[in-house]
């Protein structure tokens, strides 16, 4: 199972979780390549919880799959 986590510096939260139907995201892509630091792409929905707890350049994003961190990025 994949789950998105997102850390703003004063929170951290979730942007996708299947278990939670809130906390989904439109059309996610993970790229990952040996040597290279990968990409991920998504949309937010308006409905989203945490839509506007997304603060660009300074949101830290991580990408769970069975509670093993796989992919760190940040937002632009």
């Amino acid at each position: 199972m994949y789950q998105i986590k997102v850390s703003n510096g004063a929170n951290e939260f979730y942007l996708y979780d299947a278990r939670v139907k809130e906390y989904t995201v439109i059309s996610p892509k993970l790229a990952l390549e040996l040597n290279k630091s990968g990409l991920l792409t998504f949309s937010i929905p308006d409905s989203h919880p945490n839509r506007d707890q997304i603060i660009p350049l300074m949101s830290d994003i991580v990408v769970y799959e069975d509670d093993a961190a796989i992919w760190y990025g940040r937002s632009i």
